[in-house]
C-alpha cells in the first residue's frame, strides 16, 4: 500500500511539504559518526598501509563523502520547503556561513603552522599564495568552498524543479548516472604538495556524492519518503555502507567506495531508524560543522605532545588515544563557540 501511494504520488507530480532536518534525527547521529571518522583517518593517515591485513585509517574516509552528500541532501530540502527565501538570500546566507569561517579558519591554521615552526621547529612556515581563497592554509578546509558553490547552484536547480515536477524523477535518474560515469575518473591527491589545483582535484573526486545526493533529495520530496523509511532500506543501507568500508580497508585505491560509502549512510540516516527514540541525535549533529573546522587545532596539539612523551605517532596506539581525545575537545570546542556570542562567527549554525 505505502509503495502504491508513493509511486501514485511521484507519477503526478505531487509535491509535499518535507520534513526539516530537525526531524531527521537517525541522519544527525551519522553526521556525527562522520566526524568521528574524519578525525580517525586524519589521526591514522600517517599510520603506512603494507598492503596485507585491514587498513582502519582507510576504512574511515566514508566521512568526506558523507558529509557532501548529507550538505547536499538538506540543502536541496531547504530549497524544496523554503519558498519564501529567495536564491539571491540563500546566497548570501551561505557565504557568510560557510566562506567567511572559511577564511577565518585559515587564518587562524595558517598562525598555528607559524607558530609551531619558531616555537616547536615542526613543520614549515605557512606561505601566502593565491590559492589560499579556496585551498585554505590546512588540508580539510578545501571542503568549504566546494560546498559552498555546490549549495548555490543546488538550491536554484531544486528550485527549478519546483516549477517543472514532471521532470524530477527524469532528472534523479539521470543524476545516478552522472554520478557513476563521473566516479569512474579519479584525481590523484598529494596532501603534503597543497598544489594549486588541490580542491579542484577533491571536488571532482566528490562529483559522485554530489549526483547522487541530490538523487536522493528529489526522490525524497516528490513521493519517495515512505519507500525510503523501510526496513528493507535500512538493511540495504547497513549492506552497502559495511561493504564499502569493508573494501576500503582492503582495497583503498578502489576511490569509488569512498562515494558508496556515503550512499550506505544516507540510506541509514534516512530510514526507520528516525522513528525510533533517538532525538537527542539532533543535538550531536549540531555539533559536527565546528568540529570539522577545529579539530585539526587539538589534533595537531596531542600529536606534539604524544610526541615528546611517548615517542612515535604513526601506530593505532596513537590514532585511537588521539581520535577519543580530539572528537571530545572539538565537541566542547564546537559547543562552545556556536553559544559564544563574540566568537559565533566561526561556527554559524
Amino acid at each position: 500500500m505505502t509503495v502504491a501511494v508513493s509511486v501514485t504520488t511521484m507519477a503526478s507530480g505531487r509535491v509535499s511539504p518535507p520534513p526539516g532536518g530537525r526531524h531527521l534525527p537517525a541522519l544527525a547521529l551519522i553526521r556525527f559518526l562522520a566526524v568521528a571518522a574524519v578525525i580517525w583517518t586524519h589521526a591514522a593517515g600517517p599510520i603506512k598501509w603494507m598492503g596485507t591485513g585491514f587498513d582502519f585509517a582507510d576504512a574511515g574516509r566514508f566521512g568526506s563523502a558523507f558529509f557532501t552528500q548529507c550538505s547536499v541532501f538538506l540543502v536541496m530540502l531547504k530549497a524544496f520547503s523554503r519558498a519564501d527565501l529567495t536564491w539571491l538570500q540563500n546566497a548570501r546566507g551561505r557565504f557568510f556561513r560557510v566562506y567567511v569561517p572559511f577564511l577565518l579558519w585559515s587564518i587562524i591554521y595558517a598562525v598555528q603552522l607559524d607558530l609551531k615552526a619558531l616555537f616547536l621547529h615542526e613543520g614549515e612556515r605557512f606561505e601566502f599564495d593565491r590559492s589560499f581563497f579556496w585551498n585554505g592554509s590546512i588540508y580539510h578546509l578545501w571542503f568549504l568552498p566546494f560546498i559552498l558553490i555546490v549549495g548555490i547552484v543546488l538550491f536554484g536547480f531544486a528550485r527549478w524543479l519546483m516549477r517543472a515536477p514532471k521532470l524530477a524523477i527524469p532528472m534523479a535518474v539521470l543524476l545516478v548516472f552522472a554520478g557513476c560515469l563521473a566516479g569512474a575518473i579519479y584525481f590523484p591527491i598529494e596532501p603534503d604538495t597543497f598544489d594549486r589545483d588541490y580542491m579542484l582535484r577533491l571536488s571532482w573526486n566528490r562529483i559522485p556524492s554530489v549526483c547522487w545526493a541530490a538523487a536522493f533529495a528529489i526522490f525524497f520530496q516528490f513521493g519517495g519518503r515512505e519507500l525510503l523509511r523501510t526496513r528493507g532500506m535500512l538493511m540495504l543501507g547497513i549492506g552497502v555502507f559495511a561493504g564499502s568500508l569493508f573494501m576500503l580497508g582492503t582495497h583503498p585505491w578502489l576511490h569509488v567506495f569512498e562515494n558508496l560509502s556515503g550512499v550506505g549512510g544516507m540510506l541509514i540516516g534516512l530510514s526507520i531508524l528516525n522513528a525510533a527514540q533517538i532525538s537527542w541525535a539532533s543535538a550531536l549533529g549540531k555539533l559536527t560543522y565546528g568540529m570539522y573546522l577545529c579539530h585539526l587545532l587539538f589534533l595537531g596539539l596531542f600529536r606534539t605532545l604524544w610526541h615528546k612523551g611517548m615517542g612515535a605517532t604513526n601506530n593505532y596506539t596513537f590514532a585511537v588515544v588521539a581520535t577519543f581525545l580530539t572528537v571530545c575537545a572539538s565537541a566542547v570546542a564546537s559547543a562552545y563557540l556556536a553559544r559564544t556570542r563574540q566568537l559565533k562567527v566561526l561556527v554559524p549554525v
